[in-house]
């Protein structure tokens, strides 16, 4: 069974306080533990007031996206009309992401931990890419990620995100004593499944990158020449662009896609071409999408291994993987910002991952920052004509509950979608 398929079937591990799952193997797999350790089965008993809990496509959700499509089709035209709320901060965050969070805790931290700051945020839950999914069963939380999955970036991590990693007590040289994939794969090999459609009969076949190519493909249903086609490109050793010196391959290959290099230089049949649609390349490219490059640096993919490409030196970076992806970085940001959320306590890398949250807390008044949900920006104004910087600056507009509201701020982060912003900010050129 491959990384894929364990993906697919989502193990049911329990996970000690300090057993991580390994990271890029299992991390939507699950980390499971039961309820009462968790904390939360009388705090968040169902997803109204839990949205970690709630189901389905969790990204842009039904109820998330419309009213920022209305301001995009020039629904807030001209002045827009809203309660006032009242309300002024120091800062005012558009956009809950880590980005925003981030930029909430970086103003705080420079000006002190008594600035009045407001992140909004369009959808149910903080987090933005990074969130979580919780699952109950049988007595047990299952934790996955429900968006983004690691911590990892070429070399070197910024000063910033040093720095941000260091505040939040998260240190990702750390991650090889919670790397369990050694015991969670312990006898698996990988496979591939053919599937009746593409390939005439539905058949899984073991030993991928272990047996001959020419074995593996042997027992896979495909006719004689799409065998003898993926064999040799598997295991021929070919330059495919011989006239090209080096670097010229390189920039030969960031031109054309992988598809269009097996096809129009490896002189692979087209219909052996289905073997490679069910890949996933860097960033999940499909094979037409993905540069020929691209596919050549990742190792993995044949068709290279005569071409002698020289590759940038890259060194290995640090990475770090929470059983619900990068949900516990923005967990971590809130428990920073907004105590009362996680508790009073400053909560690091080990004791995030089971912390129960409060929602109701995220938006107290008397809170110096507050976490406000549901609640999509549709105007961002200065104050005055022409601008005049006051103490009440912005005028920030954001609709919550079907009702446009307002609020003011010294200063204003928009930490959201870029492309909403010259919808919603018509002063910008």
């Amino acid at each position: 069974m491959g990384d894929g398929e364990a993906r697919r079937l989502g193990m049911d591990l329990p996970i000690a306080r300090r057993d991580f799952m390994q990271g890029m193997a299992v991390a939507t797999a699950v980390g499971a533990m039961p309820a009462a350790a968790s904390g939360q089965v009388g705090l968040a008993p169902d997803a109204a007031s839990y949205p970690p809990l709630r189901t389905g496509l969790r990204g842009q959700y039904p109820g998330s996206f419309e009213v920022a499509h209305l301001a995009r089709d020039g629904g807030f035209t001209g002045p827009v009309a809203a309660d006032d709320t009242g309300e002024h901060y120091d800062l005012v965050v558009v956009g809950g992401g880590i980005s925003g969070l981030s930029a909430a805790w970086f103003y705080r931290k420079a000006l002190g931990p008594d600035v009045r700051v407001l992140v909004l945020d369009n959808h149910d839950d903080f987090g933005g890419h990074a969130k979580r999914n919780e699952f109950r069963h049988e007595g047990r939380t299952i934790l996955a990620y429900g968006g983004t999955m690691s911590i990892e970036t070429p070399f070197p991590y910024s000063h910033s995100s040093k720095a941000l990693l260091a505040d939040l007590g998260v240190v990702p040289s750390t991650y090889a004593r919670y790397d369990r994939s050694a015991q969670v794969y312990a006898g698996l090999g990988q496979g591939a499944f053919f599937d009746k459609e593409h390939f005439g009969a539905d058949r899984t076949v073991a030993g991928m990158n272990r047996r001959p190519w020419a074995e593996f493909f042997a027992a896979a249903p495909l006719t004689p020449a799409v065998r003898a086609d993926l064999t040799r490109l598997y295991t021929d050793k070919v330059d495919y662009l011989p006239a090209l010196a080096p670097e010229a391959k390189v920039a030969a290959l960031q031109r054309m896609s992988y598809a269009d290099f097996l096809l129009k230089h490896a002189r692979l049949r087209p219909e052996s071409l289905p073997w490679f649609a069910g890949m996933a390349f860097r960033n999940n490219m499909r094979v037409d999408t993905c540069p020929a490059y691209t596919a050549a640096r990742g190792g993995r993919s044949p068709g290279f291994a005569g071409m002698a490409l020289p590759h940038p030196i890259e060194a290995e970076a640090e990475h770090f993987h929470f059983p619900d992806g990068n949900a516990s970085i923005a967990r971590l940001l809130v428990n920073r910002l907004v105590p009362g959320v996680f508790g009073p306590a400053a909560l690091d890398q080990e004791t995030i991952v089971r912390a129960p949250a409060d929602y109701a807390a995220l938006d107290r008044p008397d809170n110096a920052t507050r976490v406000r949900l549901s609640s999509t920006a549709i105007r961002v104004e200065h104050l005055g004509a022409p601008i005049v910087l006051t103490e009440k600056a912005v005028r920030v507009v954001y609709m919550r509950d079907g009702k446009p509201r307002s609020v003011t701020g010294a200063n204003v982060i928009l930490a959201c979608f870029n492309n909403i912003i010259p919808h919603i900010v018509p002063e910008l050129p």
